[in-house]
């Protein structure tokens, strides 16, 4: 194990991308830990959310445990440039190479995966986030004229500021409504503030995190 963590052989592993020694070290911890804690637990397959370090994380967790990985690929992991083209892809590559399959929400994303990893196609496979609706089965809400709702991570791409903006603009448009936010992230105080600045206390709210039950 401690050769495993001592980030000596990052350089030519294009799993690292390049990664310096001290962020080699720190994904193989991580996987260590992840290690250690699947097989005590019993844990037969590791799978991750994410080709960027999550994936990483797995799959060095693999490499030292011996249990199977998989990943799901979602949008900016493979397509956003970290290093170079050439490094991210030999890095994608990598990882699809020992992954037992690759999970991915498009055929769109699968295409694109093959190729970047044309040797193992076989591997992509195409699954979309979906709902169960045998387990999510509500009953019809009564609609009430006006109400918005908007749930997500409280982060800078979804969105949420642009909507308080827009409220306001109903607000000062003189339209009756109520937004609710759903949520919680790193963003939560400062979409708070943008919502007191905006007087709009009592027609936007932030509810925080909510159990599925509701």
């Amino acid at each position: 194990l401690a050769g495993a963590i001592s980030g000596g052989g990052a350089a030519c592993d294009p799993v690292f991308n390049n990664a310096s020694a001290e962020e080699a070290a720190a994904l193989q911890f991580k996987a260590a830990a992840v290690a250690a804690l699947a097989q005590a637990r019993g844990v037969d397959h590791l799978h991750a959310h994410f080709a960027s370090d999550a994936a990483t994380v797995a799959l060095l967790a693999s490499r030292l445990s011996r249990i199977p990985f998989s990943f799901t690929a979602h949008a900016m992991d493979i397509y956003h440039l970290y290093k170079s083209i050439a490094s991210d892809n030999a890095m994608r590559r990598a990882k699809i190479a020992e992954a037992e399959f690759v999970a991915t929400v498009s055929n769109y994303n699968r295409s694109h995966l093959r190729q970047v990893a044309p040797s193992h196609g076989a591997r992509l496979r195409r699954l979309y986030n979906g709902i169960d609706l045998g387990r999510f089965t509500p009953e019809p809400p009564e609609r009430k004229p006006g109400q918005i709702v908007a749930v997500g991570r409280l982060i800078e791409k979804k969105g949420f500021s642009d909507l308080i903006k827009a409220c306001a603009i109903l607000r000062d448009n003189d339209v009756d409504f109520h937004c609710t936010i759903i949520g919680d992230g790193p963003l939560l105080g400062e979409l708070q503030n943008q919502i007191n600045q905006c007087s709009l206390e009592g027609s936007v709210e932030i509810a925080g995190p909510q159990p599925q039950e509701l």
